[in-house]
């Protein structure tokens, strides 16, 4: 609701503001509340393999959001994809090859019970996230609504659905 607002009083661009008040208390709640066992060593980081995640990561962002805005795939954006792909595929070799030390140990996807519940995950957030997406673009300009009352609507059809399935025991 505070970001339909924000959209509609000050601007799209106000909603990252809601991030900082969130971020500095995780930060400062990472600082109060997170030790360390006594006699541990505190785990190496990997900061190759966070590099390489993120900037492989952007490289596909970047690359995708040039073929959504040109309406074809301009040469840069096939350049970023495949970039991003290369740097991604380094990224899972060194993580594989750094064992234990690896920001994301390649021995959790052995487990299929973790694979099928990382596929799962991504496929049930995919399609909220397209959900949460179209919703307003549907609302707004189709049917007149503004960008708060847009996200009145869905957050509505959000605890109607959890009524729903309390009513029937499923959650």
């Amino acid at each position: 609701m505070l970001g339909g607002w924000l959209i509609d009083a000050v601007g799209w661009r106000a909603i990252f503001y809601i991030s900082l008040p969130i971020a500095a208390l995780a930060m400062f709640m990472a600082w109060r509340f997170v030790t360390l066992k006594k006699g541990s060593k505190p785990t190496p980081l990997d900061p190759l393999g966070a590099v390489l995640a993120s900037l492989g990561l952007a490289c596909l962002t970047w690359g995708l959001a040039e073929v959504s805005a040109e309406k074809h795939l301009p040469p840069w954006a096939g350049i970023a994809l495949a970039a991003g792909l290369v740097i991604l595929g380094t990224f899972l070799w060194i993580e594989r090859r750094a064992g234990e030390r690896a920001m994301l140990p390649m021995k959790l996807f052995a487990a299929s019970s973790f694979s099928g519940l990382n596929l799962m995950t991504f496929l049930l957030y995919g399609a909220l996230g397209a959900l949460m997406l179209l919703v307003p673009i549907v609302l707004i300009p189709a049917l007149g609504y503004s960008m708060l009352s847009s996200v009145d609507e869905r957050h509505t059809g959000i605890a109607s659905g959890f009524n729903s399935a309390v009513a029937r025991g499923g959650a």
